[in-house]
């Protein structure tokens, strides 16, 4: 610890007693994807010990949740909410409206579609640069009886524009949405130093100055890409470019990929969630 700060990960950081021994404000970072057995312990009995005096949850309910929670039955209502969702329910929360990461073009895209329009860009260069890449590919499994899912066409798209944004930044990160894509585009781009290619949900909390999503799948399948949460993650990494590498249909049925659509011809995104086409929310894998 430095100042009275004690920095410690939720994995290692031993007994809650002997940490609320040294410290009596606890403050939780990226307190949406903590399992909830995590954080149970630590959120004060009263006001005078039994453990930490505050808590503080700092967080984003509108990403992805942890995976694993505390005695929430499946099909329970608590079993889709982390325990800062639940807190902000019950006892309210304050919203940080200043984001830094994003370029402004992306950050008001994503403000518009999952903030209420309540977020502004506060970075000193906010310029950047949103675009999209239809790609008409077809996504296979990897072998009989596997599950996730790659797409050859795409993944050669992508590697052309991770090349090109490569050789004009310090970093890019890759996303896909399904593991057998990461493995394959691992293997495409190997020996390109300043590329780091990750799933989707592996991406939380990350960033990047150049960001490549490849969608994998066309937009009439149930996935993964339907889930509003791991969508805002997908979208939100990237600094100063965020490149979309997707079958034309996502862009029509999905709707946080219609809007970014609408945004990169430079039209204007209204406030609150999109128009929705095409399927309901679905499961992939």
């Amino acid at each position: 610890g430095v100042g009275g700060l004690v920095r410690a990960n939720p994995d290692h950081a031993g007994p809650v007693e002997l940490l609320a021994s040294r410290c009596t404000t606890l403050v939780v970072d990226e307190a949406g994807t903590c399992a909830d057995a995590h954080l149970i312990a630590a959120i004060p009995r009263n006001a005078h010990g039994g453990t930490f005096a505050r808590t503080v949850l700092v967080g984003d309910s509108k990403q992805l949740p942890p995976f694993s929670r505390l005695n929430a039955p499946p099909g329970s209502p608590d079993a889709a909410m982390s325990l800062l969702e639940r807190v902000h329910h019950t006892v309210g929360s304050a919203l940080l409206t200043t984001q830094y990461r994003m370029f402004a073009q992306l950050g008001s895209l994503i403000s518009a579609v999952y903030y209420d329009g309540r977020l502004v860009t506060g970075k000193a260069d906010p310029s950047g640069e949103l675009c999209v890449h239809p790609v008409v590919g077809k996504a296979e499994v990897e072998a009989e009886g596997a599950t996730s899912l790659f797409n050859r066409a795409e993944a050669a798209k992508v590697v052309e524009v991770a090349k090109a944004r490569a050789a004009a930044v310090e970093s890019v990160t890759v996303l896909a949405f399904y593991k057998a894509q990461v493995r394959m585009l691992n293997e495409m781009l190997a020996g390109v130093d300043n590329v780091e290619v990750m799933s989707v949900d592996a991406a939380q909390g990350q960033e990047a100055e150049s960001v490549v999503l490849s969608g994998v799948v066309a937009g009439y399948r149930r996935s993964f890409l339907q889930d509003r949460r791991r969508m805002n993650v997908a979208l939100s990494r990237a600094k100063i470019s965020l490149d979309v590498v997707a079958h034309p249909s996502l862009f029509e049925r999905i709707e946080e990929l219609s809007a970014l659509q609408t945004s990169a011809s430079g039209g204007a995104v209204a406030v609150g969630r999109p128009v929705a086409h095409g399927l309901p929310i679905g499961r992939g894998r």
